[in-house]
């Protein structure tokens, strides 16, 4: 049976330890509370509310091994990245095309920039 918590208000709830395996959490309101160590295997988690809200230790599998993430909201992507091969070819082939340039640009520096840039997507 799957938890429909559509909504629901849980606002400083104490929910470490708990087993909530496949809930729907829609728009829930988990404003601090505590989800530490919750199993969260299979959750749907949209539009949650999440300020102040303690998230350690969360169980993203079922059975073992135990792995583990520290933010609800990116356990699904986590699960995806760890068992979908698809999903990964993916983010290669985006970083492997992409180039990070970190530093501090005058304007005139900034202009060379957006030049190769420009030329680079030509």
């Amino acid at each position: 049976m799957i938890a429909v918590l559509y909504r629901v208000n849980l606002r400083e709830a104490n929910l470490s330890g708990a087993n909530i395996l496949g809930a729907l959490l829609v728009g829930a309101d988990l404003s601090g509370a505590d989800l530490t160590g919750c199993h969260i295997y299979g959750i749907s988690a949209w539009d949650l509310k999440l300020q102040r809200a303690k998230q350690q230790n969360l169980v993203i599998t079922r059975g073992a091994p135990e792995i583990t993430v520290d933010n609800i909201e990116v356990a699904q992507f986590i699960y995806l990245l760890l068992h979908n091969e698809k999903i990964r070819d993916v983010i290669d082939t985006i970083t492997s095309k992409a180039v990070l340039i970190l530093g501090r640009f005058t304007d005139e520096h900034k202009a060379v920039l957006d030049a190769l840039r420009l030329r680079r997507s030509c």
